[in-house]
């Protein structure tokens, strides 16, 4: 039972340095942008706040867009340090990492469709979008969200821990717990935030259940094991928490 407490808590630490990792870099895509037109701006831990009656709309459109267009290159980057990273631990974050940064740039495209005041919500009302193309870039989105999951799905088969775990709990190690733990740590941390702010931070983990759903549906039987190297635990344990204290940091 030790072992698989340190197994969960090695997969909850990921996630959790994913997660939030992504979204202080995300936001702060926007403050580098936002800065360069205007010193008045805070950079937090979920959103950027400045002055944008003092901005054109041009300048508007870069800050918005540059938040998503920044979460697709580091998504794009970690897939390529995941096939080439030799060390299990890193490759499972960099792999995260990539997943989660792709899906947030997804997950964008298609939240502006429905929230004008969201970052894509803006770069769509800028660039004059309509209904129907909003409708396609909706739809693409969801096949790309689906084939992101689907290749989710095969690398998280070749997760074993020796025999302790059978695949069903297993399954729960790596998503629903971890996923669940998240998500009531961010609300805790966010409870004076506004509900818009909140919505990408929760919904993303959520969607994650897909892959969950579909790992317990593939019957696949994987050669190439991944271990999680338990040597590195206290060095995760040090970084989520260095992750964790600066989201609250900016928070406050």
């Amino acid at each position: 039972m030790k072992k698989l407490n340190k197994f969960l808590l090695i997969f909850c630490m990921l996630f959790m340095i994913v997660n939030i990792s992504t979204i202080l870099l995300h936001e702060l895509a926007h403050y580098i942008v936002a800065k360069i037109y205007t010193n008045d701006v805070k950079y937090t831990s979920n959103y950027v706040n400045f002055n944008s009656n003092i901005l054109d709309a041009k300048q508007l459109f870069l800050i918005n867009i540059i938040g998503p267009i920044f979460s697709l290159l580091l998504g794009s980057i970690s897939y390529i340090l995941y096939k080439k990273q030799k060390i299990k631990i890193l490759r499972s974050l960099f792999y995260w990492f990539g997943l989660h940064n792709v899906c947030f740039f997804i997950g964008y495209c298609i939240l502006g469709v429905f929230i004008k005041n969201s970052d894509m919500g803006y770069v769509y009302n800028f660039l004059s979008i309509n209904i129907f193309i909003k409708i396609i870039i909706v739809f693409i989105s969801i096949m790309l969200l689906k084939k992101q999951y689907k290749m989710a799905t095969e690398e998280f088969l070749l997760y074993r821990q020796k025999k302790e775990l059978n695949k069903k709990n297993l399954g729960k190690y790596i998503f629903i717990y971890p996923i669940a733990i998240y998500i009531i740590i961010m609300l805790i941390i966010n409870t004076n935030s506004n509900i818009i702010s909140i919505l990408p931070i929760v919904s993303l983990p959520l969607s994650y259940i897909s892959i969950y759903k579909s790992y317990m549906k593939n019957d696949k039987n994987i050669d190439n094991i991944i271990y999680i190297e338990e040597k590195y635990f206290f060095v995760l344990m040090a970084f989520n928490l260095i992750i964790l204290l600066t989201y609250i940091i900016l928070k406050s």
